[in-house]
């Protein structure tokens, strides 16, 4: 039997078992160790990227158009209200400027000019008939470099749209003729109003800010206001006439028509119309009203007198009774000493005033009142305000007892001569218009 060769040194293993071992177990270390930087590496692969489908599923919810884009414009990412704007698949959307797909123009936005030196710029930007407003962002990396942008177009022509009928809308209410007032039903604060508003009062929109319906409105009192609430419960409404001041002092009458509205709190919503010519016309109204029956009464007196001072005395009460006047008088001229007009008949609130009067028809202090004139002239005459008329002074004192605000004398004429005169007083200023004057005097 041949024996095995000897290793000669040359041939020698370079390591020893337990060397080898040892590799092989580095080995094995290693490469678990990679095996696990791989699952690592791979879980954040995947937490990556099930944070990017969130976040693109995030944006494609928006209904707004949203973007991402490079230096050059380039579009890297868009989500899929951009993508049913631009009409063109996604594919075809990514790598291309995007004025080229969506907004369309010959270059980039003014604003996106900006963001790319700032952190961010806003503009308007129409596509279509659609107004967007645009709002772009500059992404930076922690050392300031530029990433990408963020571009986000907002749809805003309905609320452009809205601005514009809001204007058009207060356009129309401050060019009311009606004030239109907002007030708060709680402290009865004026919120809002139109010009018109401050127009009628006088005041300032910041003075009228600070102020309430009492300071407006003179006789509105704790009372009142609580009417008006219950009205308000009630009906949700209310129309009523009041007056309102101006910031001279000055008065006038409005109808109100209010209505109670809630919109994000309840408020009152007022409409006031200054009806100072209605009243006007409501008062000639009244007077013709009030001279018609009078001259229809007369007449029926005339018809039916039996004797001429039985006549006198019902043409007297008529003027009182139907024409609403105050006090009313028939005087005879006398031819005497004094030209004094002696008194035949009387109605109403008289109270003595005939019997202090000493009215005469000479041209004198107590003859130059319009019951001497109308003798002296034959014309009817007028005292529309005894107050301040200087010819009325003799009698102003017991004139303004009495209520007596204002007198016409009718003369009553024979054959152009003047026997008498007919007085009537009212307890009213400017109580006798042209058309009242008219009427009474074809009594």
């Amino acid at each position: 039997m041949t024996s095995a060769p000897k290793l000669t040194k040359a041939a020698q293993p370079l390591l020893s078992e337990d060397e080898c071992r040892a590799a092989l177990k580095d080995l094995e270390d290693n490469r678990a160790a990679l095996l696990f930087m791989l699952e690592d590496l791979e879980a954040e692969h995947k937490q990556i990227e099930q944070a990017h489908q969130e976040w693109m599923a995030a944006l494609d919810v928006i209904d707004n158009p949203i973007f991402l884009h490079d230096r050059e414009f380039r579009v890297l990412r868009c989500n899929k209200a951009y993508q049913r704007c631009a009409g063109i698949p996604f594919r075809e959307i990514i790598g291309q400027p995007y004025y080229a797909a969506f907004p369309k123009a010959a270059g980039p936005m003014p604003g996106c000019l900006r963001a790319l030196e700032e952190k961010g710029a806003e503009e308007e930007v129409t596509a279509g008939a659609t107004i967007y407003r645009s709002c772009d962002f500059s992404i930076k990396d922690e050392q300031g470099a530029y990433l990408y942008s963020m571009h986000i177009l907002e749809d805003i022509t309905e609320r452009r749209e809205s601005g514009v009928r809001l204007k058009l809308f207060r356009a129309l209410i401050d060019n009311s003729s009606d004030a239109i007032e907002v007030i708060d039903p709680v402290t009865l604060r004026l919120l809002d109003f139109n010009d018109e508003e401050c127009r009628e009062l006088g005041y300032s929109r910041e003075e009228l800010l600070s102020m309430s319906v009492f300071d407006i409105d003179p006789d509105m009192s704790e009372g009142s206001r609580k009417m008006l609430d219950e009205q308000m419960r009630q009906s949700g409404s209310a129309q009523l006439e009041r007056m309102h001041r101006r910031k001279d002092g000055s008065t006038f009458p409005v109808e109100i028509s209010a209505k109670f509205i809630k919109l994000d709190e309840p408020y009152i919503l007022s409409i006031a119309r200054n009806i100072t010519n209605r009243k006007l016309a409501e008062k000639v109204l009244a007077r013709s009203n009030r001279a018609l029956r009078t001259l229809s009464e007369g007449n029926q007196a005339l018809i039916h007198a039996s004797d001429e001072v039985a006549l006198l005395r019902k043409m007297c009460h008529v003027a009182v009774e139907e024409g609403g006047y105050r006090m009313a008088w028939v005087g005879y001229v006398e031819q005497d000493a004094q030209r004094s007009i002696r008194p035949i008949a009387q109605a109403g609130f008289e109270e003595g005033y005939l019997e202090q009067a000493h009215i005469t028809w000479m041209d004198n202090e107590r003859g130059r009142g319009p019951t001497g004139r109308a003798v002296r002239s034959g014309q009817t005459q007028v005292a529309q305000n005894i107050a301040l008329d200087p010819e009325m002074a003799p009698w102003r004192a017991e004139a303004s007892r009495r209520g007596y605000a204002s007198s016409i004398a009718l003369p009553l004429k024979e054959n152009d001569r003047c026997f008498g005169v007919m007085m009537m007083y009212a307890a009213e200023a400017d109580a006798f218009d042209a058309e009242e004057i008219g009427l009474l005097e074809q009594m």
